[in-house]
Order: structure tokens, then C-alpha cells, then sequence
């Protein structure tokens, strides 16, 4: 845990890593409150699903820009990419994307790519898919957290 921790405050000394998770920050929180229409899922859902759902986009925003403060990060470090974290990472923000707001009842990205009636069918939603991408966003980061500055590519000769 200690390494975890040490690993984050070496990522935040370096002023681009800090740029870099403000800027994704606000853009990502932008894009979720851009198919976020509040005053209709508070009033077809009342106020503690609106505040709980704009909770989840909060936390999925500061995961998903901590991610991608490590990958440049660790990129500068090794000058290499992990396939296997940026895919993980890549489609639990496309999932959270996906169900940006509410799919049964405003425009989101899901109702464009005609998933929106899909969606609804789910109990919460589409909440489900943003805990799923919550899961694999702390994972994600967890793991690219424990190995900060070791790099997993082997070299052939």
C-alpha cells in the first residue's frame, strides 16, 4: 500500500502529469454532462438517482484522467504502451460513455448508436455498465500504480 502511494505522489511531482489529469478531467466530465440531462432524470427519477449517477461520473472522471496522467506518464519513462491496460481502460470509458445520463429517457451516446431501448430493459438503467466500468477503471489503475517504473516488455536478442 505504501508503494502505491509513493508511486502516486512520484506521478503528481512531475507538472505535465498534473496538466494532463486536469485537462482529461474536465473533458471527460464535460462530455459526461453534455448527455447528462438533469432536470429530466431528476424529475422522472427523483434527485437521489440523479446525485448518485452524477457520483459515478464523477468518480469514473477522476479515474479514467488518472489513467491517462500514468499511461503518458509511463510512456515518457519507458517509451512504450501497455496493450493490455489500454484496452481495458479504453472500453470501460467507452461504457461509462455509453451511458452517459439516461439512456431510456434523454439523448446519450447509446440512443445514437440505437442501444438506447437496450439499455432501459436494465434494472438500474445502465448504472450496471458504469460500475462495471469503475471496476475495471480501479483495476486498471491499481495495477499501473504497482508497477510505476517497471516495465513489463522483454527484451529479445
Amino acid at each position: 500500500m505504501t508503494s502505491l502511494i509513493l508511486n502516486f505522489i512520484e506521478l503528481f511531482k512531475k507538472w505535465y502529469s498534473i496538466v494532463i489529469f486536469i485537462i482529461s478531467f474536465l473533458l471527460t466530465m464535460y462530455i459526461f454532462l453534455l448527455f447528462t440531462n438533469i432536470p429530466l432524470i431528476r424529475g422522472n427519477y427523483g434527485t437521489y438517482y440523479l446525485l448518485f449517477q452524477l457520483s459515478i461520473q464523477l468518480l469514473i472522471s477522476i479515474l479514467f484522467s488518472l489513467f491517462i496522467s500514468i499511461t503518458i506518464y509511463r510512456f515518457i519513462l519507458f517509451n512504450t504502451l501497455s496493450l493490455k491496460h489500454n484496452i481495458f481502460s479504453g472500453g470501460s470509458s467507452f461504457l461509462s460513455l455509453l451511458v452517459a445520463g439516461c439512456a431510456s429517457c434523454s439523448l446519450t451516446l447509446a440512443s445514437y448508436l440505437g442501444l438506447g431501448s437496450l439499455i432501459s430493459f436494465l434494472p438500474w438503467y445502465g448504472l450496471e455498465l458504469k460500475f462495471l466500468a469503475l471496476g475495471i477503471l480501479l483495476y486498471s489503475n491499481y495495477s499501473l500504480l504497482k508497477n510505476l517504473k517497471m516495465c513489463s516488455i522483454k527484451k529479445y536478442e
